[in-house]
Parts: structure tokens; C-alpha cells; sequence
């Protein structure tokens, strides 16, 4: 994901529906390194008017998230719920990458 150091570095937010943005050790690594403010919808099966639909009943509630600094990954599920992977976790993730070389 060469695009994760511009989303930092211009302070944008990204919005996904890539479950394996979380997990994927380079990814993790590339958001923590840029300052990234994540969004992930993990509900599956959700169409792109039901996705619209939830991000949009979700947007106050990331609005107001984004006003602290990333590096952040927040998941957002089919009802709406918005919780955070722990800066443990993520810090887990990437160093797993460094371990294994």
C-alpha cells in the first residue's frame, strides 16, 4: 500500500473495506510508520448503498475520532459500532515482521 505515507502525510483519513489492512504486517507497519487514521468495515456482505448507508450513520462519531492524532485503526461494524485495534495489537502486527526475517 504505497498510497499509506501520503494518506499521513496529508492527514487524510482512510476508509476501507480491506479487512487485511488490520493484520497484514506491512500495512500495519505502514500505518503506524505514517500516522494513519484507518477505518475498517469488517460487516461482510454489504452492498455498496448499505456500506454508504453505514458510514454515513458512522461519520459524527469518526468525525469526532479524527480529531486526535494517528496512528489509529478503528473497525466499524454492520450496526454501527466503532472500536479500536489497541496500539498493543498494532505494535504486535509490525513487529511481528522483524521477528520473522
Amino acid at each position: 500500500m504505497e498510497f499509506l505515507p501520503i494518506l499521513g502525510e496529508r492527514q487524510w483519513v482512510l476508509l476501507t473495506k480491506d479487512k487485511n489492512v488490520r493484520r497484514n504486517q506491512l500495512e500495519v507497519e505502514a500505518i503506524l510508520n505514517a500516522g494513519v487514521r484507518a477505518f475498517v468495515v469488517t460487516a461482510t456482505n454489504l452492498n455498496h448503498q448499505r456500506v454508504g448507508e453505514l458510514l454515513s450513520r458512522a461519520m459524527p462519531k469518526i468525525v469526532r475520532i479524527c480529531q486526535r492524532p494517528g496512528p489509529f485503526i478503528y473497525n466499524i461494524t454492520a450496526t454501527g459500532i466503532l472500536s479500536q485495534v489497541s496500539r498493543r495489537a498494532l505494535r504486535r502486527r509490525a513487529g511481528a515482521r522483524s521477528r520473522n526475517r
